[in-house]
């Protein structure tokens, strides 16, 4: 029983030495601003949910007229015409779609509209604490061939942000490979 106490010991303490490593790289090192090449970005996908991710997205839209402007995981009250007065997006592409409720459901929302739309390369906007999540999930869920661009709207990153994306992370895997897809593959078919 001690050998299995001290296994599940160095376990614990290698994860929270890895959070600790990412804590430190997003304050420091990691900054997923770098601008992408806008001749080849087909569509700027903003993952609702904190401040400023909607005005940087229409930031990149001003300078660059010809691609889609998807917004997920909008609350029911968020309209497109809501968005198109509000924002003066007017004559735009504008999607926004309000069924998702988390960052899993977001990329099954996002997966059926780039294949309706054929898109090959997204600019993803969120937030940077949220961002290392938001690829991952985005990387497993989203076709083979989508190239995904990160931009990340500045926030406080704290070790207990760091801690909630990397617990949320973890349940994503357990279940997309554990539970086998079920309860995600089900309502992406929706």
């Amino acid at each position: 029983m001690k050998k299995w106490f001290r296994i599940f010991g160095i376990i614990i303490l290698y994860y929270f030495l890895f959070i600790f490593f990412i804590f430190v790289s997003l304050k420091t090192i990691i900054n997923f601003r770098t601008n992408p090449d806008f001749e080849k970005i087909e569509a700027i996908v903003v993952l609702t949910g904190g401040k400023g991710r909607i005005n940087l997205g229409k930031h990149f839209l001003k300078a660059h007229k010809n691609i889609y402007f998807i917004v997920t995981g909008a609350n029911s009250n968020f309209s497109l015409e809501f968005l198109k007065e509000k924002l003066n997006l007017h004559g735009k592409n504008v999607i926004i779609e309000n069924r998702s409720k988390n960052t899993i459901e977001n990329a099954y929302e996002v997966k059926r509209i780039v294949k309706k739309y054929n898109l090959k390369k997204i600019l993803l906007i969120t937030s940077k604490s949220h961002m290392i999540r938001a690829l991952i999930i985005f990387k497993v869920i989203l076709p083979k061939n989508v190239k995904i661009y990160p931009y990340a709207v500045k926030d406080k990153i704290t070790f207990t942000k760091v801690i909630k994306e990397n617990i949320k992370l973890v349940y994503f895997f357990f279940k997309i490979y554990f539970l086998k897809r079920r309860h995600y593959d089900s309502y992406s078919c929706n």
